[in-house]
């Protein structure tokens, strides 16, 4: 009985909003260490092909954006990707009936265009 009763529980919770979080954005936290985040925006250029890839974050989550967008950005992408724009903003967060105000970053990360790029949209 009490199995029955935890699945309707689980059933009946609502979507989380990370359901509706388009496929180009990097959610970044403060639990995992920036180079998860590194890893994750690689595999969205890479794997998935994108051209543009936003990375955001609140809090303590902060520096660990930074770190991941510039690790990709410096040590890896080497001049073939670039930050488009950065805003910085606070972000009002309710948790338990109160709500809070907390910073927060968007990092908005896109390709450069490179010779052979062009070279290749001109020949196709």
């Amino acid at each position: 009985m009490n199995r029955e009763r935890q699945q309707k529980s689980f059933s009946q919770k609502p979507q989380r909003q990370r359901d509706n979080i388009p496929n180009n954005v990097v959610n970044v936290g403060s639990k995992e260490p920036a180079a998860v985040y590194f890893q994750a925006i690689m595999l969205k250029f890479a794997d998935h092909g994108m051209d543009k890839i936003i990375v955001q974050a609140r809090g303590k989550g902060i520096i660990n954006a930074v770190n991941a967008a510039l690790m990709y950005k410096d040590r890896f992408a080497k001049g073939s990707v670039q930050i488009a724009s950065t805003d910085i903003f606070t972000d009002h967060v309710e948790y338990d009936g109160i709500t809070k105000a907390v910073s927060a970053i968007k990092i908005v990360m896109e390709k450069v265009n490179t010779l052979d790029d062009q070279v290749k949209k001109i020949l196709t």
